[in-house]
C-alpha cells in the first residue's frame, strides 16, 4: 500500500469529514458528513483493491417512512438490522457497502452518524486543586440516592474501588455494566462488546477493557455516587452526591481510547452507539422500577448544519418522568471558535492551526446572491510576503457537484489541499451549507510554526459567519490585524440538546496539597466564578446554554488502582492527594477539574431530587434549577450564556421538590457551622463552637405541621434530643440562634 493511500485511509478511519472525493448521487444528500465519508471510503478502497481492510459495518441513525414490518424488511434486504426504534427513527447496524443502496430507497429520508465523543476532563497541569465535593454539605441525611439509578457512560472504570460499595460496606452498588470494547464477545447479544450483570462477574473482571490506561469513568462515577468507603468500617471524606444510589455503567468508545478498536470496527463506534448506551441504562432502571439520571462527561463538536438532528430527536424521545440526562458543557471557554464578518466590514480574519493534518470549518453566508471570498494565506519561513489562494462561493457553484478542490505547493515538500464544499442544508434546503478544508498532504500539522496560515473573509456587503469544527483560531504577530475570532458557540453535544441539562463549571478552591506534601496552585478564577475553561453559549441553534453551573474545578474523587499500577509516573498522578490499601492493592484519591467534574455533581444532586420525587421530569428539574440556583454576579440577567441559571443549590432545590419552598416555617439553607443528624430515635445537633444563647429547635412534618419543639441551653457544642415516636418519613428540623452561621434547617428521615 502506498503512503498516499495509507494517509487517505487513516483519515477515513477516524471518521473525519475530509471531502477529498465528491459523490454526485442524490443519495449523498440524505447522508450526514460521516456517513458520506464512510460510503466514499468504501468506494475508494474497492477501487484501490483494499476492500478487505475496510471497516465493514456502521452504527447509524436512519429515518424511514412506512410500517415497522416493511422497514425491517427493507433493512434486511440491505443486510442491515434495527437495534432500537423511536417512532420513524431507527438505530441500525448497516454494511458500509450498502449505505448508498439503502439511501437510494424513497422511504429512507435520512442517515446520520457522527464521531465518538471526547472526554471533558482537564488532566493537564493547567487546572488542578482539591475540593471534597462539598464534604457532604450539599446533601442531607434524609436523601442519599437510595432507590435511584445513576447511569455513567464513560471510559476507564475500576470496578473494584471500595467507593462503589455502600457506606456501611454491606452492598456492592454497581448493578450492570456494558463494556463496548470487551473482546470477550462469544455468545454476547450486544452489537459490540459484552454486558456483565452480577457482582461476581464484575469483580472478577476488575476493570473495563481500557481500564489499564484510562480512569476517567472511575473519577466521574465517584463524584456522582461514591460512598467514600476505603473498606469495611473505613470512610474517607471524599463522598459523592448520592452515596447510596445504584450504578449502571457503560464503558464506551471515544477519541481517547480509539487505539484499542479494531480498524474494521471503527464505524460501529459512532454517536448512535452512545444513544444505545443511554437506552441500556434507562432500560435497566425501568426493569427494576427505579428512576434514573444519566451523567455524561463527554462531548463532540456539533455541526451548524444540523448534521445530528436525528440524534437530538432521539434524546428528546428518551427522556421523561424519572428519566433525565445531564451532560458536560465542554472545556472550550477559552478557545476562539467563531469568526463573524458583518455586512459593513471590509474583511474579518484569523490565523488557524490544527493538531491534525487538516483544519475544517463551516460557513454561512446571509446573502447568497452576493459572492463570498475566502483568502487563505500561507507564510513560509523566510518569505517576506504571504502566498495567497482565494476561494469563492462562485467557484463552488461553477464546479461539478458543488465541490471545488485544488492543491498548492507552498514550499519544497509542503503541499496543501484546499477544498470548499457546498450543499443544501438538509433541514433548511433553502440555505446553502459550506465546508472549508485546509489539509496538509505531507502529513504535517496545519498552521504550525514553520508555515503559519491565516483565513480572511471578504465580500462587498456580505455577512459571513465561520464556525471552527476541527482545529483552532488564533492570533499571530505576522499580521496583528487578523484578530477577529472570538469565543462563544462552544457548547458541546449532547449538552447543546434542549432535552439535556448542560452543566458548566465553577471554582471554589485554588490549590491542593498532593500525596507528596507539595502544594499545587493554579489560577483559574476567583471563588464562585465560572472557570475560564467552561464552554459558553449560545448553541449553534441559538439556545441559551449552559443551563446550570456546579463546582467542578479542583474536586477530589476516586481514581483507578489499575491505572496507577500501569502509569505511576503519569502527569495526572502528581495530583493524587491520598492513597489507601484494600485487599493488597493501592487505591488513589485524585484532584482534577473540568466540566467532566461538574456534570456528575449535578447528576448526583438530581438523583437526590429523584429520590424525593421519582417522577421528576427534565423540564421540572430545570424549573427547580431556575428557581433555586444562586448567582455569582447579581448584575447579570439569568439565564445567560456564561452561567445559565446560576450555580446549583442542592438543598434549596430539594426543598423546592418537596414543596417546602414557600412555607416560611424553615430556612432554605443549612446552617454553615452546625450539623444536624439522627442516631436511632435521638436527634443530635453539633456546633463548631459552644453556643452563647439559648437555641430554639423545631421539628416539622412535610405537611408543615409542627411535631416537636425544644430549647437548648447555652454553653454547649453538642446536644442530644430524644424524639417522640414519629411515623416513618422525612421531617424538617429548624434551629434558630443569634448567629447566622448556626441558624438554618436540615432534613432527617425516620425509618
Amino acid at each position: 500500500m502506498t503512503s498516499g493511500i495509507r494517509h487517505i485511509l487513516a483519515i477515513a478511519l477516524m471518521g473525519l469529514c475530509v471531502t477529498l472525493y465528491a459523490q454526485s448521487s442524490h443519495e449523498s444528500r440524505k447522508m450526514s458528513c460521516l456517513v458520506r465519508e464512510a460510503a466514499r471510503s468504501c468506494s475508494m478502497r474497492k477501487v484501490a483493491g483494499y476492500e478487505k481492510e475496510a471497516p465493514q459495518h456502521m452504527c447509524a441513525l436512519v429515518r424511514i417512512a412506512g410500517p415497522t414490518d416493511d422497514v425491517h424488511s427493507l433493512l434486511a434486504e440491505n443486510g442491515s438490522r434495527a437495534l432500537a426504534q423511536w417512532g420513524d427513527i431507527y438505530i441500525a447496524d448497516i454494511p458500509i457497502r450498502r449505505l448508498n443502496s439503502l439511501a437510494a430507497h424513497p422511504n429512507v429520508k435520512r442517515i446520520e452518524a457522527n464521531n465518538p465523543c471526547t472526554i471533558l476532563l482537564d488532566t493537564t497541569s493547567v487546572i488542578v486543586s482539591a475540593q471534597t465535593v462539598w464534604e457532604g454539605t450539599s446533601q442531607t441525611p434524609a436523601f442519599d440516592g437510595e432507590g435511584v439509578v445513576i447511569g455513567i457512560q464513560d471510559i476507564g472504570f475500576d470496578l473494584t474501588h471500595p467507593t462503589f460499595y455502600s457506606r456501611d460496606f454491606s452492598r456492592y452498588r454497581i448493578q450492570r455494566f456494558w463494556d463496548f470494547l470487551s473482546t470477550d464477545t462469544i455468545n454476547s447479544t450486544m452489537i459490540v462488546g459484552r454486558e456483565y450483570v452480577d457482582e461476581s462477574s464484575l469483580l472478577t473482571l476488575q476493570h473495563s477493557a481500557d481500564g489499564l490506561h484510562h480512569t476517567h469513568g472511575t473519577y466521574t462515577a465517584g463524584i456522582a455516587a461514591g460512598s467514600g468507603a476505603e473498606g469495611p468500617n473505613v470512610r474517607s471524606p471524599f463522598i459523592g452526591m448520592a452515596p447510596e444510589a445504584d450504578l449502571c455503567l457503560v464503558a464506551n468508545a471515544t477519541s481517547n481510547n480509539a487505539d484499542l478498536i479494531d480498524a474494521k470496527q471503527l464505524y460501529k463506534f459512532t454517536n448512535a452507539l452512545d444513544l444505545l448506551g443511554f437506552q441500556y441504562i434507562f432500560d435497566y432502571a425501568e426493569s427494576v422500577g427505579k428512576p434514573c439520571v444519566i451523567s455524561f462527561s463527554q462531548g463532540f463538536q456539533p455541526s451548524m448544519y444540523s448534521e445530528d438532528q436525528l440524534f437530538f430527536e432521539v434524546l428528546d424521545k428518551m427522556v421523561g418522568p424519572g428519566r433525565i440526562i445531564v451532560a458536560a458543557a465542554g472545556n472550550a471557554g477559552r478557545d476562539n471558535t467563531y469568526l463573524h464578518k458583518r455586512a459593513s466590514d471590509q474583511k474579518a480574519g484569523t490565523f488557524i492551526s490544527s493538531d491534525r493534518t487538516f483544519f475544517l470549518s463551516q460557513l454561512r453566508s446571509y446573502d447568497e446572491k452576493k459572492n463570498m471570498n475566502i483568502h487563505v494565506k500561507f507564510y513560509p519561513s523566510g518569505s517576506s510576503t504571504p502566498l495567497t489562494y482565494t476561494l469563492s462561493s462562485q467557484q463552488v457553484y461553477d464546479s461539478p457537484d458543488s465541490v471545488f478542490s485544488d492543491t498548492i505547493t507552498v514550499a519544497e515538500g509542503k503541499r496543501f489541499l484546499l477544498e470548499l464544499y457546498a450543499y443544501p442544508n438538509y433541514h433548511q434546503p433553502e440555505q446553502t451549507a459550506y465546508e472549508l478544508l485546509i489539509g496538509h498532504l505531507n502529513k504535517g500539522k496545519v498552521g504550525d510554526q514553520e508555515i503559519p496560515i491565516s483565513v480572511e473573509l471578504t465580500g462587498d456587503g456580505t455577512e459571513i459567519e465561520m464556525f471552527k469544527y476541527i482545529g483552532n483560531m488564533k492570533t499571530n504577530a505576522l499580521d496583528p490585524t487578523l484578530d477577529d475570532a472570538t469565543n462563544g458557540y462552544s457548547i458541546h453535544a449532547p449538552s447543546c440538546s434542549p432535552s439535556v441539562i448542560s452543566v458548566g463549571v465553577t471554582i471554589h478552591r485554588t490549590g491542593v496539597t498532593n500525596y507528596l506534601g507539595t502544594w499545587k496552585h493554579v489560577e483559574e478564577g476567583t471563588n464562585g466564578m465560572r472557570c475560564t475553561m467552561s464552554s459558553i453559549g449560545p448553541t449553534l441553534s441559538g439556545l441559551t446554554k449552559p443551563d446550570v453551573m456546579a463546582p467542578g474545578c479542583n474536586l477530589i474523587s476516586s481514581y483507578s488502582t489499575w491505572y496507577l499500577q500501569e502509569h505511576p509516573d503519569a502527569s495526572d498522578i502528581k495530583w493524587d492527594v491520598r492513597y489507601f490499601n484494600y485487599q493488597n492493592r493501592t487505591y488513589p484519591w485524585n484532584a482534577n477539574s473540568g466540566t467532566s467534574s461538574s456534570a456528575p455533581v449535578v447528576g448526583g444532586i438530581i438523583a437526590l431530587w429523584l429520590q424525593a420525587n421519582p417522577k421528576l421530569t427534565p423540564q421540572e428539574a430545570m424549573e427547580v434549577i431556575a428557581a433555586t440556583s444562586h448567582h455569582y454576579d447579581p448584575s447579570l440577567s439569568y439565564p445567560n450564556n456564561f452561567y445559565g441559571y446560576g450555580e446549583i443549590d442542592a438543598y434549596k432545590g430539594l426543598l423546592h421538590v418537596l414543596d417546602l419552598k414557600e412555607t416560611g416555617i424553615i430556612d432554605t439553607h443549612q446552617p454553615r457551622q452546625a450539623r444536624i443528624g439522627l442516631k436511632g430515635n435521638d436527634l443530635y445537633v453539633q456546633f463548631e463552637h459552644p453556643t452563647t444563647t439559648v437555641t430554639r429547635l423545631h421539628v416539622y412534618h412535610l405537611s408543615g405541621r409542627k411535631v416537636h419543639e425544644d430549647l437548648l441551653p447555652a454553653g454547649q457544642s453538642t446536644y442530644t434530643i430524644s424524639l417522640p415516636a414519629f411515623e416513618s418519613g422525612v421531617y424538617a428540623v429548624q434551629i434558630d440562634t443569634n448567629d447566622a452561621n448556626t441558624t438554618g434547617s436540615s432534613l432527617i428521615r425516620i425509618r
